[in-house]
């Protein structure tokens, strides 16, 4: 089966079990820009395997066995999210004292970008998931009809975690699956959105890390000579609301804008 038309797979060594197998390898559909997609579809800890197995990728064209991913839901409990952060700030506002209430608002500007992540992350797989042309159009090669959840993942995030360095990471990650006219691009770019976006990720590093790199990028930012804590400017003036408004107001364009 895993030689069968349609299928691709990736040959890699099983741990404790003597040389790489030979499977058949469309280069075509294997080879994402350098990258070896091995993807376990039952899990690796339930099948008592790791990374490197061969594994079956994606699934059968015209396959049927991948379930499409809504976009719509994932900007929704995006929204959800905004406002769970916002209720948090605001019930730390008014329950702690004024160093607490600092941290808190450092916490929650960390969780938002979480948050932020965890969308922009299930809008790609999706967006790869419901039309996979999408992707092989970005990068010239040619995709089955249907590629599964974790699939799709992988494709993203090579067996990593999802991250972006700013807006303009944010940007270019986003070109590196779908074409730059994909909504989601064109949103995501919205001049409205920069200030948001850039400050989003600067104030999360600087929430994190507190470092003079991290400063002087937050300060940068929010154009400002001198900033104190991250928590403190974003309590101050409603700046970690404003931000998450704004956030708010991105996913639901994605909402309106999603097929599906």
């Amino acid at each position: 089966m895993l030689g069968g038309k349609g299928w691709c797979a990736v040959a890699a060594p099983i741990r404790g079990y003597g040389p790489t197998p030979k499977v058949p390898i469309p280069l075509h559909a294997c080879d994402l820009r350098d990258r070896i997609t091995t993807i376990a579809t039952g899990g690796f800890e339930r099948r008592g395997l790791d990374a490197s197995v061969v594994i079956l990728v994606g699934c059968k064209k015209n396959s049927s066995m991948a379930r499409r991913k809504s976009i719509r839901k994932v900007a929704k409990d995006f929204q959800s999210d905004v406002d769970e952060v916002k209720a948090f700030a605001a019930a730390a506002r008014g329950a702690l004292s004024a160093q607490h209430t600092t941290w808190a608002y450092e916490y929650a500007i960390i969780r938002l970008y979480r948050d932020f992540e965890d969308l922009i992350l299930n809008a790609l797989k999706g967006a790869i998931n419901n039309d996979t042309s999408t992707l092989s159009e970005t990068v010239n090669i040619e995709f089955p009809q249907s590629l599964s959840d974790a699939v799709c993942e992988y494709i993203i995030t090579g067996g990593g975690y999802f991250d972006f360095k700013g807006r303009d990471g944010l940007i270019k990650t986003l070109k590196s699956f779908v074409p730059a006219s994909h909504y989601i691009v064109e949103i995501v770019k919205k001049q409205k959105y920069k200030d948001a976006l850039e400050r989003l990720s600067a104030l999360r590093n600087f929430a994190t890390h507190d470092s003079e790199l991290s400063r002087t990028k937050a300060r940068a930012v929010v154009n400002q000579n001198r900033i104190g804590p991250a928590g403190a400017w974003l309590k101050s003036q409603d700046r970690l609301e404003g931000i998450a408004d704004r956030l708010k107001q991105l996913a639901e364009e994605i909402e309106t804008e999603a097929l599906y």
